[in-house]
């Protein structure tokens, strides 16, 4: 506990030693005086050879058994003291400015008015201190409610701090050896302060949804503080609010006025409509306003358009191990570019491999499963042939015929997407942009990328399914995740409840749906490369190109790191350049350019040999002769 301030005792003590001192020179009788029972506690003590009647053994000094003692709390010494009031180091009948300061001080006394000099602890409380709106100081500043003193005399500031009105102080004394002390009260009336500013605190939750869709929160508290000219919050200050011109559709407020609490604080209860955006209230008090910020409403509900799904690693090296993992991530967002609520559950599911379930998405719309190879691998129709030309893989027919890929689809509720051409947050049949037609399978929406060809992408969604083999086209065998096909309406909550009652667009919900494609390496059985020759035939000064296609065994592309090199130790007069050296990162094989150029005076002879390497395994091919005409 820290000290506080004590005032020291008054003269009357020090005068009243000094004359007990010379009394004491000129002896004593029975007409012992006033002083002398006040320093001798009443007895006139004495040994037997001064005729006193005390016994020698008893207490000749100090103020002896206190606990018998009257001690009584107030202001003032001797004559002076006045019981049961707190000294208040104001003019008297003047009341205290807001935010301004005075002294509280009390003395405590015995029957004869001195102060006791005994170590005594004195607590101060009132109404405003307990609220806040005043705050009582010590000497170092810093707040306290009580003051132990060994001086009789104990005082404390008292400061307002947004307290208006009477306040009466309580102060009350505690002491081990004495009881029964009473109390002393003093009533502080405080101004009430000029009023300077309102300030806009924050709101809670920042982000809410629009009515009608589900989401966890429609509507959110916007605090302000009513701040006085000396800094001191304001209470029981009236405060009207009222939303921008430009609030979103439907939003509204529960209360358009209430009045600061013992903090300075009032309170906006702001109600979410139909629309999405930033909704900013206006507090006015007293002629001054302020706005608020950070409110905003959305959708909550993730679309089609605002989904993606990307992986750690595209191309496993897991053809031939178990075990090889590579997360996935799925990122959502609303209608408006907005974030979606955390805990939006989204499903999992892959054609091989396994894959966790689902994942709850964070405070960044995004959410992670991790992807590990194990079991069956995914054969792939068979058939593919490598080209020259790109395509460098080919398949037989529509579906993919390369072993080692792997579908993985990502799937939740939400809503079909459409470009909001009037910005209003709602679909509005035929001013809003919506795509019913073209090519569907893709799950592409047409305002993902505009102005997207009407025959590349559309925003009207069909089933979600597993699409094991990489035609676009649902089949019996493949897993179905909704089998809801196109209905050529919007399907989303922004559908007006109207439009919806008429048949024009949906407020259904539909599955949105990402995939991504893993394909599981191989990266030590012998790589397929069409195009490298057998043998070289090169004259003075020629000069020969091959273009290779370098691919895994199932025609998928190499391991990332693959290295390409050439061996030359035993080929002469000739030159050897590789357009790259190393392979990998991505699904599709590689092509890669390699020259030769001989000599312009000595013919060529010997041979090389092309090697391909990964992890210290290496696959070589040749020798490759090199010879003149």
């Amino acid at each position: 506990m820290n000290k506080l301030t004590f005032r020291s005792a008054g003269f009357s003590i020090f005068a009243a030693l000094i004359l007990s001192l010379a009394l004491a020179g000129c002896g004593s009788d029975d007409n012992d005086s006033r002083l002398d029972n006040i320093n001798n506690n009443g007895n006139t003590g004495g040994g037997s050879d001064d005729g006193g009647t005390g016994d020698s053994s008893g207490d000749n000094g100090g103020d002896g058994d206190t606990e018998d003692q009257t001690s009584q709390l107030g202001r003032g010494v001797g004559s002076n003291f006045v019981e049961g009031e707190i000294a208040v180091d104001l003019p008297s009948d003047s009341s205290l400015s807001a935010g301004g300061s005075t002294i509280l001080e009390v003395t405590l006394v015995n029957d004869q008015g001195d102060l006791i000099n005994e170590q005594v602890t004195v607590s101060f409380s009132s109404s405003c201190i307990s609220s806040g709106g005043a705050r009582l100081l010590g000497t170092d500043e810093e707040s306290e409610t009580a003051v132990t003193t060994s001086t009789g005399s104990a005082s404390v500031t008292y400061q307002a701090t947004g307290c208006v009105g009477e306040d009466e102080v309580v102060a009350n004394a505690s002491s081990e050896s004495r009881s029964g002390i009473n109390s002393a009260r003093a009533t502080i009336n405080v101004e009430q302060d000029t009023l300077d500013q309102v300030q806009f605190i924050g709101a809670s939750p920042s982000v809410i949804g629009i009515r009608g869709m589900g989401a966890q929160t429609t509507s959110s508290e916007v605090v302000f503080k009513v701040v006085g000219a000396n800094g001191s919050p304001m209470r029981e200050v009236p405060v009207t609010f009222a939303l921008s011109s430009n609030a979103p559709a439907g939003a509204n407020l529960a209360n358009d006025s209430g009045t600061t609490n013992s903090e300075g604080e009032v309170t906006a209860r702001v109600r979410a409509g139909t629309g999405a955006g930033v909704a900013n209230v206006i507090a006015t008090a007293n002629g001054v306003s302020t706005l608020s910020r950070q409110l905003v409403i959305t959708t909550t509900i993730p679309t089609q358009r605002h989904t993606s799904l990307s992986a750690s690693d595209l191309y496993p090296v897991a053809w031939n191990t178990d075990g090889v993992e590579s997360e996935l991530t799925i990122r959502l967002g609303d209608q408006n570019n907005n974030h979606i609520p955390e805990g939006t559950a989204v499903y999992f599911t892959a054609s091989a491999g396994v894959v966790d379930a689902e994942c709850l998405t964070g405070e960044n719309s995004a959410c992670s499963v991790t992807w590990r190879s194990q079991g069956q691998r995914p054969m792939g129709s068979g058939g593919v042939t490598l080209h020259e030309e790109p395509p460098y893989a080919r398949c037989p027919g529509t579906e993919e015929c390369r072993a080692g890929r792997v579908y993985v689809l990502a799937s939740t509720e939400g809503n079909e997407s459409f470009i909001d051409i009037n910005s209003n947050g709602l679909f509005d049949v035929g001013t809003d942009l919506f795509a019913a037609n073209g090519n569907c399978a893709p799950s592409v929406p047409r305002s993902y990328i505009p102005p997207a060809p009407i025959d590349q992408a559309c925003d009207d969604l069909g089933p979600s399914y597993l699409d094991t083999n990489f035609n676009g086209t649902m089949e019996n065998d493949e897993i179905v995740r909704d089998p809801t096909e196109r209905n050529n309406l919007y399907n989303g909550i922004l559908c007006r409840s109207e439009d919806h009652e008429a048949g024009l667009c949906s407020r259904e919900g539909i599955t949105i749906r990402e995939s991504t494609m893993l394909v599981m390496a191989s990266p030590w059985s012998n790589p397929l490369i069409p195009g490298l020759p057998s043998s070289v035939e090169l004259g003075l000064n020629e000069s020969a190109r091959y273009d290779l296609i370098i691919a895994d065994e199932n025609g998928n592309g190499m391991p990332a790191g693959t290295q390409i090199e050439i061996n030359e130790e035993f080929a002469e007069n000739v030159t050897f350049t590789l357009s790259r050296d190393t392979l990998g990162e991505s699904s599709e094989p590689s092509r890669v350019s390699l020259q030769l150029k001989a000599d312009d005076t000595e013919s060529v002879t010997g041979s090389f040999v092309l090697s391909i390497t990964y992890e210290g395994a290496q696959t070589n091919y040749g020798p490759i002769e090199i010879t003149a005409p």
